[in-house]
């Protein structure tokens, strides 16, 4: 180790000087021993102390000599090749070793390297070429596989995706019978696709005029009672209306746990309040520190075990209005995907139904008269809608409150 110091020759600072001095003998002492701080991967280790094993098993069978004779196929050449490739290709690498196995196999090797530094042509060259050559086949088979497999996968899905559009296309019957997810009056996707022949039958003017007995123009300015006739006529609406009553039947037992959760909390609290009590009146009667009578003891062990049994009860209570809660949370998004989904093939039917039929036909009077009785309808629903949101709204607020109180 080197350093450079700076000395002064003056009588101020000749004693600085000596000390630098000696530093710079000190230091000269120092002895650097420079290592490599690296972490050696266990996968790499366990690779390379396998290869070494291997490698030890070879030369023990060599140096044996217990080995059989041996005839070397040309599969056998076209391994030791490789391997001869590999370790010419290892260069200068310390663990680059070639291990044949037998003593026939090394004068091969010895032959195929002696053979690539002259440059001649040898007889396994073809048995290499041979077997590059089943490589290459093998890989244009494996291509043909998966591009087989490719096809059959776009055919599968092609399969899946032409039933889902009948199914999207199905209608139900008159009588409602019907798969849940089918419509009485499904209109396509597209603008540009035509009716199917049954929803032509089904959904078509003629259609509407005979299921609501009035022209199909007088309906459609009414635009409430369309959907009321849309909505009654699929069988959507069966699965919407039991999504309602199974709704209605967790708000009521998410009111009740809240409930019984909540007398329980009381109990609770009045026990606590009663083992207060207790402790003040031993206090007042002159037991104090750990010491109470043994009334006041069995007073508070009764009142310690109806703590325990009501806060069983509440957690019990607590967990069941979590699992209704999501219940509840997951039906409603279930039936506001419905909502929009009914919603959605509606407005396509309702457009598919007013580009066929010409309203401006209809007097001025029998508008006016058929909007009037719309507003009217289109305000009884929507007040039954906010009375409905108002008692589904308080009941998960009470839900709500009785979580946050735990």
């Amino acid at each position: 180790t080197s350093m450079i110091g700076t000395l002064s020759m003056d009588g101020r600072s000749i004693e600085e000087t000596i000390s630098t001095c000696r530093f710079a003998q000190r230091v000269g002492l120092i002895k650097n021993d420079a290592r490599v701080n690296e972490e050696i991967d266990s996968t790499l280790l366990i690779r390379r102390l396998k290869r070494q094993v291997a490698e030890l098993q070879e030369e023990l069978r060599v140096l044996k000599g217990d080995e059989e004779e041996e005839v070397l196929t040309s599969e056998d050449m076209a391994h030791l090749k490789s391997l001869v490739d590999a370790f010419v290709k290892d260069g200068g690498s310390t663990e680059g070793h070639l291990v044949c196995g037998s003593m026939k196999k090394i004068q091969a090797c010895f032959s195929i390297l002696r053979d690539m530094v002259t440059g001649k042509s040898t007889d396994h060259a073809p048995v290499i070429a041979t077997v590059q050559g089943s490589r290459g086949s093998d890989e244009d088979g494996q291509v043909q596989q998966l591009r087989l497999q490719v096809a059959q996968r776009d055919q599968e899905l092609a399969v899946l995706l032409g039933m889902l559009n009948k199914s999207g296309d199905s209608t139900v019957p008159k009588s409602g019978g019907g798969s849940a997810q089918s419509s009485l009056t499904a209109v396509p996707s597209s603008e540009a696709r035509e009716l199917t022949p049954q929803q032509a039958a089904i959904g078509s003017v003629e259609w509407l005029e005979g299921i609501t007995g009035q022209s199909a123009a007088t309906i459609l300015l009414d635009r409430q009672r369309c959907f009321e006739v849309f909505r009654k006529s699929i069988r959507r609406t069966e699965t919407l209306s039991e999504n309602k009553e199974l709704l209605r039947k967790l708000c009521e037992e998410a009111k009740a746990l809240g409930n019984e959760a909540n007398a329980a909390r009381a109990i609770v609290n009045r026990e606590k309040d009663n083992i207060d009590k207790i402790r003040k009146r031993a206090v007042l009667l002159g037991h104090e520190g750990e010491e109470l009578p043994v009334e006041s003891e069995g007073e508070i062990r009764s009142c310690t075990r109806g703590i325990e049994k009501q806060t069983a009860v509440y957690k019990a209570c607590a967990d069941k209005l979590r699992g209704v809660r999501s219940d509840i949370e997951r039906i409603q998004r279930m039936m506001e995907q419905g909502r929009k989904r009914l919603q959605k093939d509606f407005e396509r039917w309702y457009a598919s139904i007013r580009r066929k039929v010409d309203v401006g036909a209809l007097s001025n009077d029998m508008k006016k008269e058929i909007l009037e009785r719309a507003e009217k309808e289109t305000a009884d629903t929507a007040e039954d809608i906010r009375k409905y949101e108002v008692a589904k709204e308080t009941i998960l607020n009470a839900a709500s409150e009785l979580s946050m109180g735990q």
